[in-house]
């Protein structure tokens, strides 16, 4: 029999530990003299304590430590938890993929801001003399669909890559006003077929290198530009897809291009 403090310095877990262990119902001495209070573990202690400190080291938390040491008659129950807690881990692993990847287009473009602030910005005219046009209205990713009508309908006729159009100068999380846009050969189209036309307008521009919905810092930058020349912004908001998913293979987001277009009046 060990005292709390030999069965301390044994299990490698502090007497507070120990204590706390105690009122959860895990580890219960093998006695306790009533006069004193004293507490007194033995063998199976020892191998309790060491059954915890394993199941904490591969995630369990104490919850669920009280569960399987109640549970738990031989491997295979035990096997039940280490499945469930298997599917968790991989749920985990998932998510902090993901902020890897986030974490790296945040250093890259964190870097990129080192560079001068107005690279890659270009002023240019931009217009479409006959493009075919889907108004669409709801969430952001609306505008694929939008895309397939438009190429089932005029695919044999479009040129380029898809553009599209924001009529709103800001964020939505829903009820966002946009057009899906795919440039026409206006010599090929047949006359019966409605198209469009955007005429001449100054603009500027730059290309996004990364995944959709990261082209904020380029955003910032056009914007920037346009308030230190004093170039007035006007709808829409354009982007100019120019490198994406493919129809079969998605590829990496972080190659996409995205030409980020914003209008402007002098």
């Amino acid at each position: 029999m060990l005292s709390i403090g030999e069965f301390s310095q044994a299990s490698r877990l502090s007497v507070k530990t120990i204590r706390y262990y105690q009122e959860l119902g895990i580890l219960i001495p093998s006695e306790i003299d009533e006069i004193s209070g004293y507490r007194y573990f033995n063998q199976r202690n020892f191998e309790r304590a060491q059954s915890i400190v394993l199941l904490k080291e591969l995630g369990f938390t104490l919850k669920e430590i009280q569960k399987i040491l109640a549970d738990c008659d031989s491997e295979d129950d035990l096997n039940i938890f280490i499945e469930k807690k298997l599917t968790e881990v991989e749920r985990k692993l998932s998510s902090l993929k993901k902020m890897k990847r986030d974490l790296q287009q945040m250093k890259k473009l964190t870097a990129d801001s080192y560079i001068e602030e107005y690279s890659g910005i270009i002023e240019f005219d931009f217009e479409l003399p006959c493009y075919a046009g889907l108004e669409l209205v709801g969430k952001y990713e609306l505008i694929g669909k939008g895309f397939a009508r438009l190429y089932k309908e005029y695919g044999r006729f479009a040129i380029g890559k898809p553009f599209t159009f924001y009529s709103d100068m800001e964020y939505k999380e829903d009820n966002v006003h946009m057009e899906a846009v795919i440039q026409l050969n206006e010599n090929m189209v047949r006359s019966r077929l409605k198209t469009k036309s955007f005429r001449k307008s100054r603009a500027v521009k730059i290309i996004h290198h990364g995944a959709y919905g990261t082209q904020g810092a380029s955003y910032v930058k056009l914007y920037n530009y346009c308030r230190d020349h004093d170039f007035p912004v006007k709808a829409p908001v354009i982007e100019h897809y120019i490198k994406g998913p493919g129809m079969i293979f998605r590829g990496n987001p972080d190659q996409y291009q995205t030409e980020c277009i914003l209008l402007i009046d002098y």
